[in-house]
């Protein structure tokens, strides 16, 4: 048998602020006919990550992608009416996670409550593994392999 950590099966973090990367950006329509986003973020905590997702629709959500372009710091874009997400991938930011409830069979999860500008926090570098050692920024000559 398999050894395993059943701790590992939680996938919910607690509600918090936790630095993210914008790493997809998609525009389509959704299933009533109005446009939108579909966002992916990297979302880091210590040497894990979790990808989410996020959803900006118009009209009526104007006020997230507005919040979007002040986390990313491109408010003079979204006055302009020229901000698009597709232009700031891989752009980090902060984001405040909330818990939503279990419903029916689906567990609960983690959702983005509100886009943040970036804290800062260091943001490990991805591989297919998941989270390097590496973090943006060091310079790979350091690295000990």
């Amino acid at each position: 048998m398999i050894d395993y950590d059943p701790a590992a099966a939680v996938k919910v973090w607690p509600e918090a602020e936790y630095p993210a990367v914008l790493c997809g950006c998609i525009e389509k329509q959704s299933k009533a006919g109005n446009w939108m986003y579909e966002l992916t973020f990297n979302v880091f905590r210590d040497a894990s990550h979790q990808q989410l997702s996020d959803y900006i629709v118009i009209p009526g959500f104007e006020w997230r992608l507005k919040r979007l372009a002040q986390a990313l710091g491109e408010m003079a874009e979204f006055e302009a009416k020229t901000f698009d997400p597709r232009r700031h991938i891989d752009k980090n930011l902060t984001v405040r996670l909330k818990v939503e409830p279990a419903k029916g069979e689906f567990e609960e999860k983690n959702k983005i409550a509100a886009y943040l500008p970036y804290n800062g926090a260091a943001i490990p570098k991805l591989t297919a593994n998941g989270p390097s050692a590496a973090f943006e920024g060091d310079d790979p000559s350091d690295l000990p392999f």
